[in-house]
């Protein structure tokens, strides 16, 4: 049996004694034995990217149907960022590519991995996607962080009314694996799930751009409606779309901010510059008339001087360093995008007197890793080129600078209170997946194949380096505001 595998053996020894994880079992357990064999026992590690970049779209309540032609082509996305440099009449900021390249509406990548050959769909998740991330590795990803979400509504005293609200949800699987977890009969797992099916204020609101993603998270969540009734889902472009009232919510942000924007910075000699994106001179020249115009070609240059976001980004970010780190430091990366989120979330929990929570899950780091972490992928392969046509771009995410502007933002009488980083192996761990897998693993009529892909999936999750797991390189953050009623305690998980 799978239990004697080696890597289960090192594994579960990771699982300790911690109390909150032993309580959690009793939780884990009222699941019960059908749901811990589900049909979709364990998912493959071949699957991909789950996320969404933001923009300032305006709101929509549901999934729209697009064409490939709709869609545009990456072509027509590197037009449009050679129409931001010529209008501009020089070089614009990284950041704004990288915006441009992944959210851009028409040719944006988000889109336009979604369109194959002759205009066949071609997903961006999948073994032909660009990514592997948690949710598609196992369910039960998913369904720790429903057991986290479950445990934070108690901690908002149990309301009757509860609003979900997940930012980039890819295929929608994270939130399918939460709301198919939770619903056992048992009265807790009733109780949470009837604050969800309480009225027009419950629910669930998926921040998501992308009109394939839309439609794949529609039919993934399908299943918990009826007849166009049971549980409301909405969609939205963008946080700033959600509905800001008294209702308690929870939002969920896995892989969401490392898809957002960032400022990069260079020290050269004494000085700092930005990282700047201009046009290639030197561009190839047809003497066919009929010829289509060439694929704008981009290079990377220096600013000559201080730029704006030097001033209001770079600084403030030095100025949190100590001095041998910012004497020695030659390389930083700031994203405004990702702060100004963070804060965004923390002003949403802190004035609504229902209360609320966010969790962030997310490849990063809290202390410097004094080089650039921002890079170009494509078919699971780092790019050399930063600037790699139809490529994902993506950066680390700094949780210092995250958890370092909550906690000094002028909030006013209240503020959140921030929890981490830590781990992704210990936040999954003390959510109780070490029993969770065990369970599973002592499931009537499991396979011997279904074990061992369990095992596997259970190892990428909270392994580290030498399993090749996500355990210690992903992190987990979360900012709470609980109402005055209630005595606020940390989060299980951290």
């Amino acid at each position: 049996m799978p239990e004697s595998s080696s890597s289960w053996r090192r594994l579960r020894a990771r699982r300790g004694s911690d109390r909150s994880t032993m309580a959690l079992a009793r939780t884990l357990s009222s699941l019960g034995r059908a749901a811990l064999a589900s049909p979709r026992l364990v998912r493959t590690a071949s699957l991909g990217l789950d996320r969404a970049f933001s923009s300032t779209s305006s709101s929509a309540s549901s999934t729209t149907s697009t064409s490939s032609s709709e869609l545009g082509t990456q072509a027509e996305v590197r037009r449009h960022v050679e129409g931001l440099i010529k209008f501009r009449g020089g070089p614009i900021t990284f950041a704004e590519y990288m915006k441009t390249s992944l959210g851009s509406p028409v040719g944006g990548y988000y889109g336009d991995k979604y369109v194959g050959k002759e205009g066949e769909r071609a997903p961006v998740i999948g073994a032909r996607g660009d990514f592997v991330t948690s949710p598609e590795i196992s369910q039960l990803f998913g369904e720790m962080v429903g057991v986290w979400c479950l445990t934070v509504w108690q901690q908002l005293g149990s309301p009757d009314t509860l609003r979900l609200v997940e930012l980039g949800p890819g295929k929608g699987t994270l939130m399918a694996d939460l709301l198919r977890s939770t619903g056992s009969p048992s009265p807790i797992f009733h109780s949470f799930q009837s604050a969800l099916y309480n009225g027009e204020k419950a629910g669930v609101s998926l921040v998501e751009i992308s009109p394939a993603f839309r439609e794949a998270q529609a039919d993934k969540l399908s299943k918990f409606q009826k007849d166009g009734k049971g549980l409301n889902l909405e969609w939205h472009s963008a946080l700033s779309d959600v509905p800001r009232d008294n209702t308690p919510t929870i939002y969920i942000a896995h892989e969401f901010l490392d898809a957002l924007p960032v400022h990069m910075f260079v020290k050269k000699g004494a000085g700092w510059t930005e990282l700047l994106v201009n046009l290639e001179d030197a561009q190839p020249v047809s003497l066919d008339p009929n010829a289509k115009p060439p694929e704008p070609q981009f290079v990377n240059m220096l600013s000559p001087g201080e730029t704006p976001a030097m001033k209001m980004l770079l600084k403030p970010k030095l100025h949190t360093l100590g001095d041998a780190t910012r004497a020695e430091i030659r390389e930083v990366e700031v994203s405004a995008s990702a702060i100004e989120h963070a804060l965004d979330l923390g002003e949403r929990l802190v004035s609504s007197k229902g209360g609320g929570a966010a969790l962030f899950m997310d490849y990063g780091y809290e202390e410097l890793p004094g080089r650039f972490t921002c890079r170009a992928i494509r078919d699971h392969k780092v790019l050399d080129d930063l600037l790699a046509s139809g490529a994902d771009i993506t950066a680390d995410v700094d949780f210092g600078a995250l958890k370092w502007a909550v906690e000094n933002y002028q909030w006013g009488e209240k503020a959140p209170k921030v929890f981490g980083a830590v781990t992704q192996a210990q936040f999954l761990l003390s959510c109780g997946i070490g029993h969770r897998v065990q369970a599973l693993l002592e499931s009537p009529g499991i396979s011997e194949k279904q074990a061992q892909e369990l095992v596997q999936g259970y190892t990428r999750l909270v392994g580290g380096s030498a399993d090749e797991g996500m355990g210690e390189v992903y992190k987990a953050m979360a900012l709470v505001s609980t109402p005055e009623s209630t005595e606020p305690g940390v989060p299980v998980g951290f």
